[in-house]
């Protein structure tokens, strides 16, 4: 009866941890500025390398989307979204991704280059003199295939050395050639999660 009462009570202290880390997760402040890309110049940017200029994303409820013809270096396109990560603090990045081609997707929370102060269409990025630093989650995805995938990356922010770079999540799809589509941007904090390790913890789940 002991044992039976002893298996019983972690199976109850099981459940109510899962259910607890579930409410941390949903009632937790949303970190990006506009997940939903409504005002997708002001808060998001994809600063194409010149070879990508011609590839211009659509951005259509809340659907961010581009298809292209080459493949180059990982960072050389991508969608980019300044966020306010803190070193030591546990979070939750989760997305939706259709990638319909061939290639590599970059999955990286990693600095980038402070605004130049502008907003909108005419924003640009300022210069920096120290190299882009990773800020605990780098996640390649190789072999995509076709069709909606729910991306759920647990990770543990690490230190931003420089004071001219500011945190951002970045999806840099430079080394994939194709339709890219993204939607259900969230990140949040996640202090009852994983702690991701040194380039964090990610899970691919079919929709």
């Amino acid at each position: 009866m002991i044992e039976i009462k002893k298996d019983r009570d972690m199976r109850l202290l099981t459940l109510f941890m899962a259910v607890l880390f579930m409410a941390n997760s949903s009632f937790a402040k949303e970190l990006f500025k506009d997940p939903s890309f409504k005002k997708f110049d002001d808060y998001w940017w994809v600063k194409p390398h010149n070879e990508y200029k011609s590839y211009k994303p659509v951005i259509k409820k809340g659907l961010f989307s581009v298809t292209t013809k080459h493949t180059s270096e990982s960072h050389y396109y991508g969608l980019v979204g300044p966020v306010d990560l803190r070193e030591g603090k546990k979070y939750l990045l989760t997305f939706e991704m259709n990638c319909d081609g061939q290639g590599m997707v970059n999955i990286c929370a990693r600095t980038t280059k402070k605004e130049s102060g502008k907003k909108g269409k005419n924003k640009n990025k300022a210069k920096t003199k120290n190299k882009l630093v990773t800020l605990g989650l780098a996640h390649k995805e190789k072999d995509i295939q076709s069709g909606w995938k729910k991306y759920t990356c647990e990770f543990t922010a690490t230190e931003n050395p420089n004071s001219d770079q500011v945190p951002s999540i970045k999806i840099l799809i430079g080394e994939f050639q194709g339709t890219v589509e993204i939607r259900n941007m969230s990140l949040k904090e996640n202090s009852g999660g994983d702690a991701g390790g040194k380039k964090g913890k990610v899970t691919v789940t079919d929709i």
